[in-house]
């Protein structure tokens, strides 16, 4: 018999067994990040077996990562894969941060508070919520003073509609602003009047009234 091996994936914890990861390879976005190996993409792609390279890093002044779930969804938890479950040292592990969901990538709902973590892996069941849009916010990214949030994989767990949102529903908070044409006032040409008549015309008006003149 041949040795299985060990998945390298993060599998679905017992909590959301009957739930999938819908922020798997979706869109996201993220504060300015480290380096340009260690972006936002890293923590959805489903791994931490990638070394110091699959992971999220950000030193920014506001540390957060977004992830737009294609459609709006029923939430139930999320899971946060920290510097330890990556092979890092535990002190690199968040230690506070906060989970905020929302529909239009505008207005947020906070609804998971963390404030004192040590652990690499913490799991976040929540009661049921409506979502599309899903951030991590780190506002204490370690243990000690480094100022690095390091987040291999951000899991948000749950049941899609399967219906994409509408275009102003989506998780971009940019406007999508496009230039509206003014439009073309056209001058009413004003009528032709007697003031308008060239002068040679004018002058043969008049001989022909003087002309009709004579044969009455």
């Amino acid at each position: 018999m041949g040795v299985r091996q060990p998945s390298l994936l993060v599998s679905a914890p017992a909590a959301f067994a009957a739930d999938i990861n819908l922020a798997l390879d979706k869109p996201a976005t993220g504060s300015l990040a480290c380096a340009g190996a260690e972006g936002p993409e890293k923590a959805v792609n489903g791994g931490v077996a990638g070394g110091n390279g699959d992971k999220w890093c950000s030193t920014a002044s506001v540390e957060y990562l977004q992830v737009d779930l294609g459609a709006p969804a029923s939430i139930t938890g999320f899971t946060v894969e920290h510097a330890g479950a990556g092979g890092e040292a535990a002190t690199y592990n968040t230690k506070a941060f906060a989970v905020q969901l929302s529909s239009d990538g505008s207005t947020w709902t906070t609804a998971v508070s963390v404030t004192d973590n040590t652990a690499s892996t913490t799991t976040h069941p929540i009661t049921a919520a409506s979502a599309r849009c899903a951030k991590l916010v780190v506002t204490t990214p370690t243990q000690t003073a480094d100022p690095a949030a390091r987040i291999y994989e951000f899991e948000v767990y749950g049941a899609s509609s399967g219906t994409p949102a509408a275009a102003s529903s989506r998780c971009s908070t940019a406007s999508r602003s496009s230039a509206s044409t003014p439009a073309v006032t056209r001058s009413a040409t004003p009528a032709r009047g007697r003031a308008d008549v060239e002068p040679g015309h004018r002058v043969r008006e008049e001989a022909d009234r003087r002309g009709e003149g004579a044969d009455r």
